[in-house]
């Protein structure tokens, strides 16, 4: 069972396990036609190259909070900004970037996914949403390449959460969060199961956030070990965050940051599985926290400190730097790697990874906006 309360005095630090993670540079041939063994032995050619290997199949992928939710409910009405001018654009650009998968997160109407769906077939991918009745509820999308997919039995699941906050149920937007699965044979021969989640928000709900992780990580790890293995979504934690209160609401500081810092941690354990931006070296959790100025209210008018131009995009998936999530969340998140690409390594093996729609692209009005008020995570894997 999981600790209601927690007392953490410091920041949980992950560079060491982080750095663990992280590939190992490839070995380098020497920039020489000959090396010299010793003084008197003279240059001794160096052994031919070794043959050219054949093209490995790669596996490119995207995990990505589309940020589609637009709800009436008896206690309100929850929006996300501008969403007519980007959904107006989004399948065809999703669909026609090459991705071999997408790992759709907030795609929450049953009319959003048809759209989705009618477009996916003209650029030749297949769709999974799970049910009519529980999509509206969990609002998560599996599209796969169609020319990717091999013979053998398809396992298509739908699952919620055991815990959730039930008040996002009802009086709520009729949310009930969970992930689905998608089990299915590439045409190289390979069995491939794919999960997509979207975790409980906001840092206050860690212990509910928490026990879905484990019984997600507890699900992945039951998945046959000679079967790859491929976790994407919206997690709403990061691995690391330098101060436990950050962030402003109603005049009220923020808390629980630090606690927040294990959930991420707890997955991993849970489901024996790396995270794919780090081992290719892309993810600077640690190094880009510290980098931020310290908060204080004028981040609401001047985003992430004023430092949204000097800062790398190589790990925030949710930041003020992008407009639409400023719109909704001005000076009350951490900025974080929020969105994550898990793998089973073994046939898998991240071979690049990139932060994905960070662009002010999506004309709305006389101004650019992003696609989604959250980047995407994105990895290319070669099949092994």
């Amino acid at each position: 069972m999981l600790l209601e309360r927690a007392t953490i005095i410091a920041a949980p630090n992950p560079t060491a396990y982080l750095e663990s993670q992280r590939a190992p540079a490839p070995p380098t041939r020497p920039p020489m036609d000959v090396v010299n063994p010793g003084p008197d032995q003279g240059d001794v050619p160096l052994p031919p190259p070794p043959p050219a290997e054949l093209p490995t199949p790669q596996l490119k992928v995207l995990s990505y909070n589309t940020g589609l939710l637009d709800r009436k409910y008896p206690s309100g009405h929850v929006q996300m900004p501008e969403m007519p001018a980007r959904f107006a654009v989004m399948p065809e650009r999703i669909l026609t970037d090459g991705w071999d998968v997408l790992l759709l997160q907030e795609v929450w109407e049953n009319e959003a996914v048809d759209t989705l769906r009618a477009a996916a077939e003209t650029h030749g991918y297949v769709v999974y949403a799970g049910s009519d009745k529980h999509h509206p509820q969990h609002g998560l999308v599996i599209i796969v390449k169609k020319s990717l997919i091999g013979e053998g039995e398809f396992v298509q699941e739908e699952h919620q959460f055991r815990d959730q906050r039930w008040i996002e149920r009802f009086p709520g937007p009729n949310i009930k969060r969970g992930w689905l699965e998608w089990e299915l044979t590439l045409k190289t021969g390979q069995r491939l199961h794919l999960y997509n989640t979207h975790a409980q928000s906001f840092a206050g709900f860690w212990p509910v956030r928490e026990r879905q992780y484990r019984e997600l990580g507890l699900d992945v790890a039951t998945v046959p070990s000679e079967v790859s293995v491929i976790v994407g979504g919206d997690f709403n934690a990061g691995w690391y965050y330098p101060h436990d209160q950050f962030g402003v609401v109603d005049g009220e500081s923020i808390g629980d940051w630090w606690v927040n810092a294990t959930g991420i941690p707890l997955f991993v354990h849970y489901s024996g599985l790396s995270d794919a931006h780090v081992v290719v070296g892309l993810a600077q959790d640690v190094e880009r926290m510290n980098a931020l100025p310290p908060f204080d209210p004028s981040w609401v008018q001047n985003p992430n400190g004023g430092t949204c131009e000097s800062m790398p995009v190589d790990t925030f998936t949710a930041t003020d730097c992008n407009s639409m999530y400023q719109h909704s969340y001005a000076a009350q998140e951490y900025p974080a790697r929020l969105d994550y690409l898990f793998y089973r390594p073994g046939a898998l093996v991240p071979v690049s990874g990139e932060i994905a729609y960070t662009a002010r692209d999506v004309p709305d009005e006389g101004r650019m906006i992003e696609l989604s008020d959250h980047y995407g995570a994105a990895v290319t894997f070669s099949l092994r």
